[in-house]
């Protein structure tokens, strides 16, 4: 489990698939920014009883509250392209009260801290809509940096768009660490 002070993230137990799909085949809590593909329960419990939904290529940690214990949402970490050495996070928060609080923030900090920790990878990236205002938010304050717009990369709601990139370096993560720790 990765806690921070208001949130905790971890990866998906068999007593949370109900639940998990419930939150996650609910179109209302993914606003326009999010795509629409709907989980299944059967592919969803066969990555569960294989490896808690967590390996190399793709991992989903669950976003959780510390004072209840509810999901609130989830961080999807995969390798974006073959050839690079980078994880990409996808994120949602699926309890809309909780957004604009910087949990999200928390979140990413934590699984960019976890990802640098335990993977040989030397770079962490997002790609958001550059219409939704409130990810790219995110990856800044999460101390990612934008590199630039990727023209026409997504297809969403049957139309072409562009993706903001942004990403954190490890040595950029390091620093931030140590600056942190007063170092």
């Amino acid at each position: 489990m990765l806690k921070g002070p208001r949130i905790h993230l971890r990866t998906m137990r068999l007593d949370d698939l109900e639940t998990y799909l419930e939150l996650a085949s609910d179109i209302s809590n993914r606003g326009e920014h999010f795509h629409y593909n709907m989980p299944t329960e059967a592919g969803i419990k066969e990555r569960l009883l294989k490896d808690s939904y967590w390996n190399n290529q793709f991992g989903m940690l669950l976003i959780c509250t510390n004072d209840d214990k509810r999901i609130v949402g989830g961080i999807a970490c995969f390798q974006p392209l073959v050839y690079m050495d980078a994880v990409e996070f996808g994120y949602i928060l699926y309890d809309a009260d909780l957004r604009g609080k910087g949990i999200m923030t928390e979140a990413v900090g934590l699984a960019a801290d976890y990802i640098f920790k335990s993977r040989h990878v030397n770079r962490v990236q997002i790609a958001a809509d550059p219409e939704n205002v409130a990810s790219c938010k995110v990856a800044i304050k999460s101390g990612f940096t934008y590199e630039g717009t990727l023209r026409s990369a997504l297809i969403m709601n049957g139309k072409t768009q562009d993706i903001k990139l942004f990403s954190l370096l490890r040595s950029e993560h390091e620093a931030m660490v140590s600056a942190a720790k007063g170092d």
